[in-house]
């Protein structure tokens, strides 16, 4: 086997279980926020779809470049560096050539644009509310949990 179809798929591996737990942690911190204010927890569900919309075009982002142009993600950091340059290294070219061959992620893109401007309303004590949440035990959980997993994949995926 060549060893860049192997690398592509360690790559494609360790993302796909970061991905998971990261939507994993959201969701729960989601839950957890609403849970402690009901009240707000429209403003939750709606900020935190955004979030979790921003993964999903990662997603496509990254399978993308690894399909089109893997030089230019450099896997040789740590896990949460190569995650990170799928945004840094994301071009108006690449947007273009992926909104031709995927009109998915156009429709995708169009959401994220729609939910965005809706999201970024102002939420009276929204901020103060997920302020306090992340300073709770049970989020000090959910993050050290996701972070232990990160650890995980790194060690038994990324560096394998």
């Amino acid at each position: 086997m060549r060893k860049g179809a192997r690398s592509a798929r360690r790559l494609r591996a360790a993302y796909s279980q970061y991905a998971a737990a990261n939507r994993n942690w959201l969701c729960a911190f989601r839950d957890l926020a609403v849970e402690i204010a009901p009240r707000l927890g429209a403003a939750t569900r709606l900020k935190f779809s955004l979030q979790l919309a921003y993964l999903d075009r990662r997603d496509i982002r990254l399978h993308h470049l690894l399909d089109h142009a893997p030089d230019r993600l450099r896997p040789n950091g740590s896990l949460s560096d190569f995650v990170g340059a799928v945004d840094q290294c994301w071009s108006e070219e690449d947007e273009g050539l992926l909104g031709r061959l995927r009109p998915d992620y156009r429709e995708l893109c169009a959401m994220v644009a729609s939910v965005k401007a809706k999201a970024e309303e102002e939420v009276m004590g929204f901020r103060e509310h997920l302020d306090a949440v992340s300073k709770t035990e049970r989020s000090l959980e959910l993050l050290n949990a996701f972070q232990r997993e990160v650890e995980r994949i790194e060690r038994e995926v990324w560096s394998a």
